[in-house]
């Protein structure tokens, strides 16, 4: 399984710098990368070893676009950081003979935002869910739910306005009302809603199917009322559900369920009052800058690890950091233009302020609460500190420094159906 040292790595997409440049920078110390995407972002183009321009949106185009460049340089494997890519890239491994997951293993796992019920009888604790594609197997599936009913496309794109819904009569008013937005052209999930308790996530590293190893426990900051999306994230190294052998049997069940072998997962759990249940498995790097904060908690790389085993080389699992790490988002108070905008100047120097970022440019315009999501955040900063609380007090007081001054938009048509 190991190859040459030197070969180049095939990183498929560049992504966004603000939220993916640390991955980037963190696999490009150690490897030689080619980027494999449509475009090559003036960013990422000085630290890169080379470049195979081609579209994205289909797998035997990429791989014969790859083929072309390695039949000259030998590549030692393809990676990914972007978890719409991870599908992409185990079939463009696959077909090129190199390390990684099974396709089918992937796709299995990105499908898993709604686990069905028979890995929870085998003992995996996941939610409910079922996958169909018409009204009259919705209202099938509703009523094998024992919680509350959330109906959402196939994609996560968005509920169909049936979210917490108790009753096969609420469910189908909800699909009906929902159809035009999401019509049954395409397959919707069925799940559990409203399970009581946090949400975390779990990241986690497979070395093999046989040896799961877990890094770090995000908890998420939430607050519905403001927006859709997390406001931020925390890993703290110290962090008791790290060692909890409930929650890691749980994920690592999940993990083995859906096929995975090898690699960098993100587990979203939801820690309910009868367990921990697995909402989600991703079989890619965590979104939302967390691979930065496990980071700089715990000394462990998770794009490096991602970049060796994708080579099919064995990581540095050793943590050599014991501290704390938050990302907290700012959100849009208002629908409209961000007309003005105040860094938090005070705190610019601070050697606990890892970085501090604004994501949208001034006249751009963005979606208030509480329908705000990822596209609408404003800025972000990270903070460091010796444990969570710390941490907390430190987003907190960068947070108290920031302005932004929106101007409602009063032609804007905002359609949240």
């Amino acid at each position: 399984m190991q190859t040459t040292p030197g070969r180049p790595l095939l990183l498929v997409g560049a992504g966004q710098r603000a939220y993916y440049a640390h991955s980037f920078l963190q696999m490009a110390a150690t490897w030689p990368l080619v980027l494999v995407d449509r475009t090559t972002p003036a960013w990422v183009r000085p630290y890169l070893a080379g470049e195979i321009a081609t579209g994205l949106s289909a797998a035997d185009d990429v791989v014969s676009a790859v083929r072309k460049f390695t039949a000259t340089r030998p590549a030692a494997g393809v990676v990914t950081y972007l978890t719409g890519h991870a599908a992409l890239t185990a079939n463009v491994a696959r077909m090129l003979g190199l390390p990684g997951n099974r396709p089918d293993a992937v796709a299995s796992a990105q499908g898993a935002t709604w686990i069905p019920r028979a890995p929870h009888k085998a003992g995996v604790s996941t939610a409910s869910a079922s996958m169909v594609a018409y009204e009259d197997s919705v209202m099938a599936a509703a009523r094998t739910v024992d919680s509350p009913t959330a109906v959402t496309t196939a994609g996560g794109e968005g509920p169909l306005r049936a979210n917490g819904v108790n009753g096969a009569r609420a469910v189908s008013q909800g699909v009906r009302e929902g159809a035009s937005a999401a019509p049954f052209a395409a397959a919707v999930a069925v799940e559990e809603f409203g399970l009581e308790g946090a949400d975390v996530g779990v990241e986690a590293v497979l070395v093999s199917s046989e040896d799961i190893r877990f890094v770090a426990v995000t908890r998420n900051i939430v607050d519905t009322a403001v927006a859709a999306s997390p406001l931020g994230y925390s890993v703290c190294a110290h962090d008791s559900l790290l060692h909890d052998e409930t929650l890691q049997n749980s994920v690592a069940k999940a993990i083995t369920e859906r096929g995975l072998a090898t690699g960098v997962v993100h587990a979203d759990v939801r820690l309910d009052t009868r367990g921990p249940r697995v909402l989600r498995i991703s079989p890619c790097l965590a979104e939302g800058l967390i691979p930065l904060l496990v980071v700089r908690a715990t000394g462990i790389s998770l794009a490096r690890v991602a970049a060796s085993l994708a080579a099919g080389f064995l990581p540095d699992l050793s943590p050599t950091l014991k501290r704390a790490a938050a990302v907290r988002f700012l959100y849009p108070s208002a629908s409209g233009q961000l007309a003005g905008r105040a860094a938090p100047e005070a705190y610019m120097g601070r050697p606990w302020l890892d970085r501090f970022s604004w994501t949208h440019q001034t006249e751009e315009e963005v979606l208030g609460p509480p329908f705000s999501g990822f596209e609408d955040r404003l800025a972000h900063w990270v903070v460091t500190g010796s444990d969570s609380l710390e941490c907390a007090s430190r987003l907190h007081l960068v947070g108290e420094q920031i302005s932004a001054q929106i101007v409602p938009s009063a032609d804007r048509s905002v359609d949240v159906s």
